[in-house]
């Protein structure tokens, strides 16, 4: 129900850019990614330096659905082959820190996905990318932005002043990528509203993946924790801890376990979280690449 929804509001996003069926490229190839559009000479963009961290850039509505549907295609391949990976180390009765590490990198690799399909993700650019991007930038003004080596970037995308025409907020980040990226799939969430009978597991998910709730860990926390600063996770505690995560990731049950009333976030809980977002963020991963590729 609730990766319904998610892949609804996702899909209605792209709808909003303008996207049709006939957007669907009859082929693919990485030279028509998003990063090479953005940079390219053939692509007829406009860009406009708001200042130092900060660009606008309009281009044809035809090349931005293009670029982006064409990075979704590929990136499919590692979405698979993690999910592949993860599943085969949840059925091997792997020790359980090497699975909520593997599973995180699904959901973050899905929550990219999906959040670049509804226009909001990281771009990476590097000295030369921006240089090139800088030299469509109207004359006098490139210099009022700040070249500081390879960067990451936030790109949010809206409908432009005319119809065929995309634009494009794209903003140096300081945030670390994972953070933008949860930040960026928290937005996606967060509108969405569902009857009262699931209204209970789809708050849950809401404050996990929101960096303004206190009470939960964000994804990216807990790989931090399990992945680096806690290496005794790899030892009997983490295979305690990990648990109910396990045991709800072997059986499917996340949903039905998120929608108790009153779950605490407790140690195992935060753990487990990680389970009811890959279940949430697979279905709707799932849900949009077929309506994508009907």
């Amino acid at each position: 129900m609730i990766s319904s929804e998610i892949s609804k509001e996702v899909l209605g996003r792209l709808t909003s850019l303008g996207f049709q069926r006939s957007d669907k490229p009859s082929s693919y190839s990485m030279a028509n990614s998003f990063k090479k559009a953005l940079v390219s000479s053939i692509v007829d963009i406009d860009v406009q330096v708001i200042n130092s961290s900060r660009l606008e850039v309009t281009m044809p509505k035809s090349d931005y659905l293009n670029a982006i549907l064409t990075d979704f295609h590929f990136g499919k391949v590692r979405v698979e082959n993690q999910i592949k990976h993860l599943t085969e180390q949840v059925n091997g009765d792997l020790q359980a820190a090497w699975c909520v590490v593997t599973t995180y990198y699904a959901c973050y690799f899905m929550c990219n996905e999906i959040s670049r399909i509804a226009g909001k993700f990281i771009t990476n650019l590097t000295e030369e990318d921006q240089t090139r991007l800088l030299s469509a930038a109207q004359a006098g003004t490139s210099s009022m932005f700040n070249i500081d080596g390879p960067s990451s970037f936030a790109v949010m995308a809206s409908q432009g002043n005319n119809f065929n025409e995309i634009k494009l907020d794209i903003i140096k980040t300081g945030a670390r990528p994972h953070q933008v990226a949860w930040t960026n799939v928290s937005s996606l969430i967060n509108p969405i509203k569902v009857s009262d009978k699931h209204n209970t597991a789809c708050q849950l998910l809401k404050d996990i993946v929101s960096s303004s709730n206190d009470r939960w860990a964000l994804p990216s926390a807990i790989r931090n924790e399990w992945n680096y600063s806690a290496p005794s996770l790899y030892g009997d505690s983490g295979t305690d801890i990990g648990k109910n995560f396990l045991s709800l990731m072997k059986q499917g049950s996340s949903v039905k376990w998120a929608s108790k009333i009153g779950i605490q976030p407790h140690e195992n809980n935060r753990v487990a979280a990680l389970a009811y977002v890959y279940d949430c963020l697979s279905g709707a991963y799932q849900l949009i690449d077929g309506r994508l590729n009907s």
